[in-house]
């Protein structure tokens, strides 16, 4: 499915992380408590893919179309459905 993945909040001295504020691309599966919400997209720069991943998931909240997700290192996340696979 076709996905736009947001940064809300992220601890200001975490090493990686999502560069820019958000990235749309796609996933397989809805993000489930206990495990990491994967996707890809275009590169940013160079090669022929970004793979996205992020920490364990502890917390979800689902409202229409958007997922709030809170990750076991503090970050939070809405992840925005977009339709099918683009």
């Amino acid at each position: 499915m076709n996905v736009k993945l947001t940064k809300v909040y992220r601890e200001p001295n975490l090493e990686g992380g999502l560069r820019g504020n958000s990235v749309v691309g796609n996933t397989y599966e809805i993000p489930q408590i206990g495990s990491q919400f994967c996707m890809y997209a275009s590169p940013l720069e160079t090669g022929d893919l970004r793979f996205i991943k992020t920490s364990k998931i502890i917390e979800s909240d689902i409202l229409d179309n958007i997922i709030t997700i809170t990750t076991e290192n503090g970050s939070i996340y809405t992840i925005e459905i977009l339709g099918e696979d683009s």
